[in-house]
């Protein structure tokens, strides 16, 4: 499965503030699953854009500025930013295999 959670819900709607999602591989126990490389699209509605993405791994040569990256240690990092108006920004993960999960920011 994938789970995010997001540091921070409740965002300034200034076009400055960012949200800071951890992407995780779990199992059926919620446990992460150190070994996943899974490749995890996201894609982003509402009043926030994706402005980077990483997964810590100082080897990988995946684009920190596109819109999906392989987990390394079964984990990646996405940063989304206000675009100046209030109201959600939903957040989808999607990976080859697994259900896609959703989550919500809330610019205010």
């Amino acid at each position: 499965a994938i789970r995010l959670n997001c540091y921070q819900d409740t965002l300034a709607a200034d076009g400055l503030d960012v949200g800071q999602i951890e992407i995780s591989i779990v199992d059926e126990q919620g446990r992460l699953c150190p070994q996943s490389e899974q490749y995890v699209q996201l894609s982003v509605e509402g009043v926030g854009e994706l402005i980077g993405i990483d997964n810590g791994n100082s080897a990988s040569h995946e684009s920190m500025k596109g819109t999906g990256i392989h987990v390394s240690a079964g984990q990646a990092f996405a940063v989304v930013q206000s675009i100046g108006g209030r109201g959600e920004c939903r957040v989808k993960a999607e990976a080859e295999g697994l259900q896609s999960v959703k989550t919500v920011l809330l610019f205010t």
